[in-house]
């Protein structure tokens, strides 16, 4: 057996997601869980970004910050949609005359 067809057992076991973003849809490669340099078991799928970004990382060094810096960009991204919502509302123009019962 490959090892490509090994990392497709692994990608179908995980259900084809990275596991540390949950991310579907995109490439998966192969990740040490625990790192080579600190004893290399158990390969998970991990998408690219998430596998350059953990480097050698152990898994709760890793997605302690990945998480961190994900709510920090939810939280902006929500902060922006309701001043969106605020402008939206601040440019709409006043109604004129009588509101109808």
């Amino acid at each position: 057996m490959g090892a490509s067809h090994s990392l497709q057992k692994v990608i179908n076991y995980y259900g084809r997601l990275c596991v540390y973003c949950s991310r579907t849809n995109v490439k998966l490669t192969r990740d040490h869980w625990i790192p080579k340099s600190k004893g290399g078991i158990d390969i998970v799928p991990a998408c690219f970004e998430c596998n350059q970004a953990k480097k050698d990382k152990m898994p709760h060094e890793f997605t302690k910050k990945h998480i961190i810096e994900y709510v920090e960009i939810v939280q902006e991204q929500m902060r922006l949609d309701k001043q969106a919502q605020v402008d939206k509302y601040a440019r709409k123009p006043k109604r004129k005359g009588k509101i109808k019962p």
